[in-house]
């Protein structure tokens, strides 16, 4: 069972776990459609108090972004990230992971600077690695980020939109930022079973994936009926409860053996048929 949720601790405790490098990586699978097997993981970061209760990250991100220590957050998120990822690569060369990154942070030179170097610094190729942008701020308005995306693509990372269809995304900004991936918001995916809606918001997502060249990877997969109707649209990755809750490092390499043991894709999408 996870750490009972716990509140949100002062400024000060979050910044002493900051500099005590406290928050830890946690990881969310992505599954090629294509293939049935793991293609790599979402790093999240969760926050485990002195008490055992666990800080929940809606709680933690907006604070610590308030408090201009997001960046270092994401940094020492991938440092940790890509500790364990040398470990499973050994294994599983095709794995890679993803990091969510702000594309305010991105107008910091530094932060693309930092993460091309911790990239280097483990001796993992970029190409290994997804930076998942928020569509919350219009990249449009941003131009030193758009430089820093073009920049960071240039050195290898796959560059994804994410939460798409809930912020200020345009065909213009997609034809001007080097986007390789979009990934289909959980709330419309978590509805498509039943909602018609939400089908056609879904279904409107994969006419823009597919009219600019992105991979598309659907968030929110719960349901064996909600993942049916994504392969049905030709998504590229799957992600979501049904697949598996974020785990700790150590609980990766047993479920990478369990899940690719099983032909669990072609067993889901079966049992969605309605």
């Amino acid at each position: 069972m996870p750490p009972p949720a716990g509140p949100l601790p002062d400024d000060e405790v979050l910044l002493q776990a900051l500099k005590e490098r406290r928050f830890e990586p946690y990881f969310e699978p992505k599954v090629s459609v294509e293939t049935g097997r793991v293609a790599g993981f979402e790093v999240l970061a969760r926050l485990v108090l002195e008490d055992g209760s666990m800080v929940p990250p809606a709680l933690f991100v907006p604070r610590l972004e308030a408090l201009r220590q997001i960046d270092d957050l994401s940094l020492q998120l991938l440092d940790r990230a890509l500790t364990a990822l040398r470990g499973w690569l050994r294994l599983r060369p095709t794995l890679g992971i993803a990091l969510n990154v702000s594309a305010e942070s991105l107008v910091q030179p530094r932060v693309a600077a930092g993460l091309l170097a911790v990239t280097r610094a483990h001796e993992v190729s970029p190409e290994r690695v997804v930076l998942e942008i928020t569509e919350s701020t219009p990249l449009a308005a941003l131009s030193e980020g758009l430089e820093s995306l073009v920049r960071l693509r240039a050195a290898g990372f796959q560059l994804a939109i994410d939460d798409f269809g809930t912020g200020h995304s345009s065909g213009e900004q997609l034809s001007r930022a080097p986007f390789t991936q979009l990934k289909i918001d959980q709330s419309f995916t978590r509805h498509v079973a039943d909602n018609a809606e939400a089908r056609i918001i879904f279904q409107s997502c994969m006419v823009v994936a597919r009219k600019f060249g992105l991979r598309a990877c659907a968030e929110g997969i719960d349901s064996p009926r909600a993942l049916r109707f994504a392969c049905d649209q030709g998504v590229h990755e799957l992600q979501g409860w049904l697949i598996s809750a974020a785990m700790p490092s150590l609980a990766v390499p047993a479920f990478l053996d369990s899940f690719e043991r099983e032909d669990r894709i072609r067993e889901w999408y079966a049992a969605g048929k309605t």
